[in-house]
């Protein structure tokens, strides 16, 4: 099947600034029993209309830890590409001096101090940036123009600590794929709004999470808004991800229905495949939710080339087309590894 859902939106780059962002970023993470992939995009209304994508992630290994950071520039504040990217990259420096190889009873403590040292990293951006105006000069810079929101996650086999300022999601997903809410977003004083780290007037408590898990996924509202409640939306989200090559299976696959999504780029329009969980579960006469709940179906029908995980989750984020999602998109996928 070809989709033309993409054919009225254009790509145009983002206007010339001393912090620019990337267009998109991909990243794997590999060890102490666990493997990552993780990537980001900018949305399409944002390549739409020529502006920054203001998401950013962070991925490590810190001793037997597997650390994880993801972060949402809110749009409406006009640095806070800058304040996404400096608060994950000081949280995860933080996690990775204050972990090494800490014990699981002071996480809850190593995770706040992270949080705090995230918040010192926005403010010494905003310090250097004193008498910068905004608005055609019609203002100065104020901390709040730099305000994102920010997950944070440390797994090592038998133990989870994460916690969450603003919207975006946290999820677990345990041996038997159901999948429950680690944290509780974040929101503001009225519908559509949420918190943000340069806001916060204190830290939410981080959560402590012994149950087994199979995958974790920390995601920004451009993907967890699709997928809502948590609980049902994230089996389906799994269920996209295995689709499309991000979770591997065992059997050859290839089964699935695949939709050629065009995409604007800057050199013009691609085709990106794409595997919908409805489409195949359209095929197969089935209800969606059953479908996602049927691990040898899916690895029937997912992807099954030899694309890195990190380049099926990077290319499923472009192309994945649903009405009214246009925001940057963001999603870190653990994954641990079976003894």
């Amino acid at each position: 099947m070809t989709g033309e859902r993409g054919a009225l939106w254009r790509w145009l780059p983002p206007p010339t600034a001393p912090d620019a962002t990337p267009e998109s970023a991909s990243l794997a993470v590999q060890g102490n029993g666990c493997r990552v992939a993780a990537a980001r995009i900018r949305g399409k209304q944002h390549r739409h209309n020529a502006v920054f994508c203001e998401d950013w992630f962070e991925a490590a290994a810190a001793g037997p830890w597997t650390i994880i950071a993801v972060a949402d520039g809110a749009g409406s504040r006009p640095l806070s590409r800058v304040g996404a990217r400096a608060s994950c990259q000081a949280a995860i420096r933080s996690l990775t001096e204050r972990l090494g190889n800490a014990g699981d009873g002071a996480l809850a403590d190593v995770l706040e101090a992270a949080a705090r040292d995230a918040r010192r990293a926005v403010e010494a951006a905003w310090a250097e940036r004193q008498g910068d105006t905004v608005g055609d000069g019609q203002r100065p810079l104020v901390l709040g123009d730099f305000g994102a929101t920010l997950l944070l996650a440390a797994y090592r086999p038998g133990c989870l600590g994460a916690l969450q300022i603003g919207d975006g999601a946290i999820l677990a997903a345990a041996p038997d794929d159901s999948v429950r809410a680690v944290t509780v977003p974040e929101g503001g004083d009225y519908a559509g709004e949420t918190e943000f780290l340069t806001d916060a007037d204190h830290l939410p408590p981080p959560v402590l999470d012994r149950a087994p898990i199979r995958h974790l996924l920390l995601t920004t509202d451009g993907i967890a808004d699709i997928f809502l409640p948590a609980e049902t939306g994230g089996q389906r989200l799994l269920a996209e991800l295995r689709l499309n090559g991000v979770i591997g299976g065992d059997t050859a696959g290839g089964e699935a229905p695949v939709t050629i999504e065009t995409i604007a780029g800057p050199e013009g329009e691609r085709a990106i495949p794409v595997r919908y969980l409805a489409a195949y579960a359209e095929a197969l006469g089935m209800p969606v939710e059953s479908l996602a709940a049927r691990s040898d179906l899916l690895n029937a029908g997912r992807r099954s080339d030899s694309t890195p995980p990190e380049v099926c989750l990077l290319e499923w984020l472009e192309g994945f087309t649903v009405r009214g999602a246009f925001d940057d998109r963001t999603l870190v996928l653990l994954t641990a590894v079976q003894p």
